[in-house]
């Protein structure tokens, strides 16, 4: 290769240059950099092998590189233009604390979340959204996420809702006999950049990691608080809280044989927190038996001793009291389809209107004793609540609230 041919291709040359800088240069995600960078690369290819004599004797390999780039290339492009619009946009910082927390989380598929469901939701009566960062997804899929993540948040704050971050402990994390320090760091990390980000964005409620004890077992989990919370109030000047699944193998290894008690004990184990969460997940055929029956005999199988909702409600109601800290169900929902990726597992499938009347008894058993109730799922397959029987129900009890 001589001088003689980069004077035949200066142009060319010229024009991928400036390209490259502007490139290194523009405040983009590394990850878009070097996709960019590998998509000139592939120009300059094309020019210098003469591409159409390649395209006459490989036209079916072509014709899938042309698609592939075509996409790598468009979406590129909309993430670039996502990450400007995102990042210029304009929203209030000052923080607006709630009386009573109603509002919804869409723990899947957030990205989906637009403007006009935000205004739906404070339609219902709805002052709270809920969104989750991932604590364990891998780059490039982890920047990519905060894009549409830190987008909501945004946008909720410009329509005037309160927002709760949280680390998402589910749906999937790794077995918690199995994760390692380095892991667990990484939680860390996530954390207090977000707990960072929050504090930029004057979000109300932030939580370092939800189901937390689903995620690191229950008594690590208590630990670890322990340590992420006095970091995190270093960074966050907003309401700090804790979110449990209450549920986790070390329950059933102890005396905790008996759901309420296993609530009450997450509870108590909140103190040093600004609010404690309790996530309820939908019904298995177990749970219906504490939830609206009040048989109290352990059955072969079954993880707990069975007891009613309403127990479990003014048990950890009145924990909560006796520590001085509002308490809020983290996450309720029902399904009402088998579920993508199989999360269904063993849990009651509802109709629509089965759905709407366990959702009515629900809220009539833990609003009056509940500082706020956040439902989960929206647009989510199989148990969003959008323009469903069970939105006018939230809604109507929300109202009341």
């Amino acid at each position: 290769m001589n001088i003689d041919f980069f004077k035949e291709h200066k142009k060319l040359f010229v024009s991928l240059l400036i390209s490259c800088i502007l490139i290194i240069v523009l405040p983009l995600f590394l990850y878009i950099k070097f996709v960019l960078l590998a998509v000139l690369s592939v120009i300059l290819f094309m020019k210098l092998t003469r591409f159409k004599l390649f395209f006459k004797k490989h036209k079916i390999l072509s014709v899938f590189l042309i698609i592939f780039y075509v996409f790598i290339t468009g979406t590129s492009v909309f993430l670039i233009v996502k990450s400007i619009q995102v990042s210029t946009m304009d929203f209030p910082t000052e923080r607006h604390y709630v009386t009573y927390m109603k509002g919804i989380v869409e723990p899947a598929l957030h990205f989906l979340i637009t403007a006009s469901d935000i205004t739906q939701m404070k339609s219902d009566n709805m002052n709270t959204i809920q969104v989750y960062f991932s604590p364990y997804l891998p780059s490039p899929f982890y920047e990519i996420e905060n894009i549409f993540t830190l987008g909501l948040i945004k946008e909720a704050k410009n329509q005037g809702m309160a927002v709760h971050v949280a680390g998402q402990g589910g749906p999937s994390p790794p077995p918690s006999d199995t994760l390692t320090n380095e892991q667990i760091n990484t939680y860390t990390v996530r954390a207090l950049e977000w707990a960072e980000l929050c504090e930029e964005c004057g979000v109300e409620y932030f939580t370092p990691l939800s189901e937390n004890d689903l995620v690191l077992g229950r008594n690590r989990a208590v630990e670890w608080n322990a340590e992420i919370l006095l970091q995190v109030r270093d960074v966050f000047s907003g309401k700090v809280l804790t979110q449990w699944s209450c549920w986790s193998d070390d329950d059933s290894a102890d005396d905790l044989n008996n759901q309420t008690e296993a609530y009450v004990y997450r509870v108590m184990a909140s103190t040093d927190f600004d609010g404690v969460m309790l996530d309820f997940a939908s019904p298995t055929p177990f749970r219906m038996k504490y939830l609206f029956n009040m048989s109290k005999e352990k059955e072969e199988g079954d993880d707990y001793r069975p007891c009613s909702l309403e127990e479990m409600v003014k048990a950890t109601s009145q924990a909560a009291e006796e520590i001085g800290i509002p308490i809020y169900v983290g996450e309720f929902y029902v399904e009402t389809g088998e579920a993508p990726l199989g999360l269904t597992g063993d849990r009651l499938i509802f109709n629509e209107e089965e759905h709407a009347e366990y959702t009515t008894k629900f809220l009539d058993t833990v609003m009056p004793y509940y500082d706020g109730v956040i439902h989960c799922f929206w647009i989510f397959p199989g148990g969003g609540i959008k323009n469903t029987l069970a939105e006018q129900v939230v809604k109507e009890k929300f109202g009341e609230y």
